[in-house]
């Protein structure tokens, strides 16, 4: 008995009778999806988010990196996909595949589809015969079958082959195969693309109310390009010499970073100063990339999504320190964190030190809040930055000017704050004066403490 093996790449288009121009794709960048299959069987790494859903293939180690193994029940597809496709007249789909199961079967690798009993379908094929692969191309309108194959060499399964074709909008096919040999047939009638309902790769549902004889393919697939637009030869060349989607393999650099909250040119100078306790950069990087900023030196995904930058997939940015993240001293660190748009697996950060100024100022503003917020509130007399005379720790006579002082009835608050650790040595005389040094507490602790010091002590 003849053994033959048909792996079929199919497009399923309805059949009308009108002229459509088609594009020429000016790079591999313009792929509308790419499914390098290295992270997952899923993601769409053009970062258009053409998902893959359905069954969950198994990855396995490819030439490039993973690839998705089908054992013949597994099916992953996208209707979107499917839809876009019908914004251009041009199909074009280019992959590697692995064919590990040489029985006497048809099977399908991948498709574009639509139901209905009429519709265009170009198959992409490889067959093992008499010890042959043959590459073969299948058609059909609803009305003529086409078929067309080749033995242009006798290499078997299994073994890796590439695989790339496109369907333009006259109906005119080109089919490459393993060394990039071009077979292109014209067919009639003409066909648009039109109400495509999903890709697939594996097998399709549609498929099968056409034709029952065929099966889901057993094998690995890697590197799924899919275009709106029509490939060059050398573009289809790249392709089979293993191109990755431009910059997929690309470091995200952070450069240009300018701390635009230093006034209205920013601070491009290292440390970078600002008065801003949470404080917005702009920058670039060398590829598009999603950025996140923090004060702490975690990694991008740690981060979480509340500090994501603006601009994400860009290359430039805008980034804001979240109020969670409110720099507490002069001298501090913000941290920026990148990853690639295509690729997530590759991670760049920096560490942007920072030289806060008018601390004081935020300090004593906080100090306030305090007070604002305590059972005294609006009640209180408050004075700022005002010189008191009394007795220290060690019951000397002390003239000193503290931030904060709260008046209310015959009671007093003194409030001051010191970066740098440095004690006034300040005395309560209770119940009537209380003392509250904050030496070296974050910004954000300043509030709450104050609150609970004069609530503690109110008579």
């Amino acid at each position: 008995m003849k053994r033959a093996i048909l792996i079929i790449i199919s497009v399923f288009l309805l059949s009308v009778f009108n002229v459509h121009s088609d594009t020429t794709c000016t790079s591999i960048s313009d792929a509308i999806a790419f499914y390098s299959f290295d992270s997952d069987c899923a993601t769409d790494d053009s970062g258009n988010g053409y998902t893959l859903s359905g069954d969950s293939p198994n990855q396995i180690g490819t030439q490039y990196g993973n690839g998705c193994e089908f054992d013949g029940t597994e099916i992953i597809k996208n209707t979107a996909l499917g839809s876009a496709i019908d914004e251009g007249d041009t199909i074009c789909i280019s992959l590697w595949l692995n064919v590990t199961d040489t029985g006497d079967k048809n099977m399908q690798v991948a498709n574009f589809a639509k139901t209905g009993s009429e519709y265009f379908k170009a198959a992409f094929a490889v067959q093992n015969a008499a010890g042959d692969q043959i590459i073969a191309m299948d058609t059909y309108n609803g009305i003529t079958q086409n078929f067309y194959a080749d033995t242009a060499y006798t290499d078997n399964p299994p073994q890796w082959i590439h695989l790339a074709g496109c369907s333009d909008s006259n109906g005119a096919i080109s089919l490459y195969y393993k060394d990039n040999v071009n077979i292109s047939i014209d067919y009639t009638p003409t066909v648009t693309v039109s109400g495509l309902q999903e890709f697939a790769l594996g097998a399709n549902q549609f498929y099968y109310d056409l034709q029952a004889d065929i099966y889901n393919f057993v094998g690995v697939i890697d590197e799924v390009w899919v275009f709106n637009c029509q490939l060059t030869n050398s573009q289809v060349n790249e392709l089979y010499n293993g191109a990755d989607f431009p910059n997929f393999n690309l470091m995200p650099n952070i450069s240009n970073i300018n701390c635009t909250s230093s006034g209205p040119e920013g601070d491009t100078t290292y440390p970078y100063e600002t008065f801003d306790t949470t404080p917005s950069f702009n920058f670039k990087t060398n590829v598009s990339a999603y950025c996140r900023i923090g004060d702490t030196d975690i990694n991008f995904s740690e981060m979480g999504t509340a500090r994501n930058c603006t601009d994400t997939g860009a290359t430039n940015h805008t980034c804001t320190l979240i109020s969670d993240d409110e720099l507490q001293y002069s001298n501090s660190s913000v941290y920026l964190r990148c990853i690639n748009y295509w690729n997530s697996s590759l991670e760049t950060g920096v560490t942007l030190n920072m030289s806060i100024t008018l601390l004081e100022i935020n300090a004593t503003k906080r100090i306030q809040v305090g007070i604002d917020n305590s059972v005294i509130g609006s009640g209180a007399m408050v004075y700022t930055d005002q010189q008191v005379y009394l007795r220290g720790l060690l019951y000397d006579p002390l003239l000193t000017t503290v931030d904060k002082i709260a008046v209310f009835g015959n009671q007093r608050w003194l409030f001051n704050y010191n970066e740098n650790n440095i004690s006034l040595n300040l005395f309560n005389i209770t119940p009537v004066v209380y003392s509250l040094e904050l030496l070296n507490t974050p910004l954000g602790q300043i509030d709450e403490e104050v609150t609970e010091y004069i609530d503690s002590t109110k008579n």
